[in-house]
């Protein structure tokens, strides 16, 4: 059995409906992108090995894209561990680059041949107009 996680179509309805006291943004942003890769059309999978990237993307040409999400990269083991798990998926699926969407962040590096992207949720959002 694979592990599975669970979305909700509406983050206001999420937050209407949350008994959690303390603020969410990183599960709020994280659906928000789910929603987008949704309404794409797309195969969306969560990959899980040694470490974990969020979303595996398969486009109707069968192009594959690996996302990470955090709401904000300030932390060295938070940075970490988002390239970590974006590096594994990207390597084990020989997906040669991948992104990491945050609130505000915005920065290209490549880390063991893997172009990483990290950029801004709404910049991400609206450069996927059209996939």
């Amino acid at each position: 059995m694979t592990e599975k996680k669970i979305y909700i179509v509406d983050n206001g309805l999420a937050n209407a409906i949350s008994f959690n006291l303390s603020e969410n943004k990183g599960n709020l942003l994280e659906n928000a992108v789910f929603m987008r890769l949704y309404s794409m059309g797309s195969s969306i999978y969560f990959y899980k090995n040694r470490k974990e990237c969020d979303f595996i993307k398969i486009g109707k040409d069968g192009k594959k894209e690996a996302h990470q999400v955090c709401h904000d990269l300030s932390e060295e083991a938070v940075k970490k561990r988002e390239f970590d798990g974006l590096i594994e998926a990207c390597s084990e699926l020989k997906i040669k680059s991948g992104y990491v969407i945050t609130m505000s962040e915005e920065f290209e590096k490549t880390i063991s041949g893997i172009k990483i992207k990290v950029m801004p949720f709404y910049k991400w959002a609206l450069t996927k107009l059209n996939d």
